[in-house]
């Protein structure tokens, strides 16, 4: 299915299913959107298999519908000018702004839009509450974490009881041999320093 329509003062060939790139389709003055279908109704010629409609000057009834995917700007064409002798030199730049544009459906008469059923949704089942099996795990880890902290603290304080009871005997043990070393420095007499000899006088 192929046709040929008028946009914006040029000749198009299209065909359904297809992409096309026109200029700029200003929505604002139409009041729509990108997104938004748009219905072309200078249609020339309309070709459907081995069925040919010509339009004197447009087909009567025909309508392109198009949908306007997105708007965007062709490569940059450099214009330069210039006047010889005169010192004159101008150089500019041009973007060229365009519409991408999808062909949805050409309607002509004997052959219509087929028409969309709103389709029917169906009410989505309430799902249980998770607040309590959240609650459940909460708990659970609870304990979990007590038990185990209970289990740690057990060998701690029977080591801290290990710890006191061997400290009195270390103690006594280190004082034991204090005791001996006080006893033989009693025992050993303080040594006696040699008197110091007189000097003899001479006659």
């Amino acid at each position: 299915m192929r046709a040929v329509v008028k946009i914006s003062g040029r000749q198009y060939q299209v065909e359904e299913g297809r992409y096309l790139i026109v200029d700029r389709v200003n929505m604002d003055r139409l009041g729509k959107k990108d997104g938004d279908t748009l219905e072309f109704n200078e249609v020339l010629m309309v070709l459907d298999g081995d069925k040919t409609l010509l339009g004197a000057p447009t087909v009567k009834d025909a309508k392109v519908k198009a949908k306007v995917l997105a708007n965007l700007r062709d490569k940059k064409v450099l214009v330069y000018k210039m006047r010889p002798k005169k010192g004159y030199r101008l150089k500019q730049g041009h973007r060229q702004e365009l519409s991408r544009l999808q062909i949805e459906f050409i309607e002509f008469p004997g052959r219509t839009a087929p028409q969309v059923k709103p389709v029917e949704r169906k009410p989505i089942p309430a799902k249980p509450d998770a607040a309590p099996k959240k609650a459940e795990k909460a708990a659970s880890k609870k304990t979990e974490k007590a038990a185990t902290v209970t289990e740690t603290e057990a060998p701690k304080a029977d080591k801290a009881a290990e710890a006191k009871t061997e400290k009195p005997e270390t103690a006594k043990k280190a004082s034991a041999p204090k005791a001996k070393k006080s006893e033989g420095a009693e025992k050993k007499p303080a040594a006696k320093k040699p008197a110091a000899k007189k000097p003899k006088k001479q006659d």
